[in-house]
């Protein structure tokens, strides 16, 4: 289906004739720019890591020094006899965490590595939503906006998704 607004006709912050594809990934650039900087203020007021996300932490600790899935915690007062002992938990996400805590500092990857999953999420959701419906979804009023735009925002500002990929937890990576 051919858009009922011509790109001759589309209006560009640009003085000249910007595409329509241009101008749809601006618009993704500055959803995500925005959204970065919504991250940046919710981590200015971070809190300590719950007890969830100091589990993933301390474990790829161990993993980022060389001891293997390992932890100093004992969760829910399951009574260890001995620390560290092995960790019962699915093992992806501490061995990443802990492998990019080698090359970056640990609490800095705790934080990052689930934001840049977070991005990726929302980049992914807006390509497949774009070759999904690849119509503009207000082809008379806002030409350039598609269901990629809709899906990479409702997937942004989730709740849960923008919460827990502030942490170092596993969601991020599902």
């Amino acid at each position: 289906m051919t858009p009922s607004v011509p790109d001759e006709q589309l209006l560009s912050p640009f003085p000249w004739r910007a595409s329509r594809r241009l101008l749809e990934r601006l618009l993704l650039v500055g959803l995500l720019v925005g959204l970065l900087a919504l991250k940046f203020k919710y981590f200015a007021g971070e809190p300590e890591f719950d007890p969830d996300g100091s589990y993933y932490y301390d474990i790829a600790a161990h993993v980022r020094d060389g001891d293997g899935l390992v932890t100093d915690v004992s969760l829910f007062n399951a009574g260890f006899t001995h620390f560290p002992h092995a960790s019962a938990i699915y093992p992806l996400w501490p061995l990443v965490l802990g492998l990019v805590g080698r090359v970056v500092p640990l609490d800095l990857a705790a934080v990052w590595l689930p934001t840049l999953f977070y991005f990726a999420a929302i980049v992914l959701a807006y390509r497949l939503a774009r070759r999904v419906a690849p119509d503009p979804l207000f082809p008379e009023t806002w030409p350039v906006v598609h269901a990629g735009h809709l899906a990479a925002a409702v997937l942004a500002l989730t709740t849960p998704m923008f919460f827990m990929t502030s942490r170092p937890f596993t969601e991020g990576m599902g």
